[in-house]
């Protein structure tokens, strides 16, 4: 599976997605089975000497994703997947992931 981070303005959807792909990741224990491939793409064209620092920055991307996924209250998205609170659930996972 690769994880996609878009280069978008600040679309709270955007980020969604990236924290949904890294929670399927870690419930299904990618560090266990293999590798994961980050489809990222230059925003720009740069000197040759910082061409690698957008695959670092996703890297500490995902890394910093897999952490938040790590500490999100399970018991309460649980909660509200079952009595089907979605906008609720989208709210929790949002917040948890802007630090509030």
């Amino acid at each position: 599976m690769r994880l996609i981070i878009h280069n978008s303005r600040c679309d709270p959807q955007v980020l969604r997605r990236a924290f949904d792909q890294a929670l399927i990741l870690e419930e299904h224990r990618y560090f266990e089975k293999g590798i994961v491939g980050l489809d990222v793409k230059v925003m720009r064209t740069q000197q040759s000497e910082v061409a690698h620092k957008h695959l670092q920055n996703s890297m500490a991307t995902f890394l910093c994703l897999i952490e938040r996924v790590r500490s999100l209250d399970r018991t309460r998205s649980a909660e509200l997947i079952a009595a089907r609170d979605y906008e609720e659930l989208d709210a929790l996972v949002l917040n948890h992931l802007l630090g509030r």
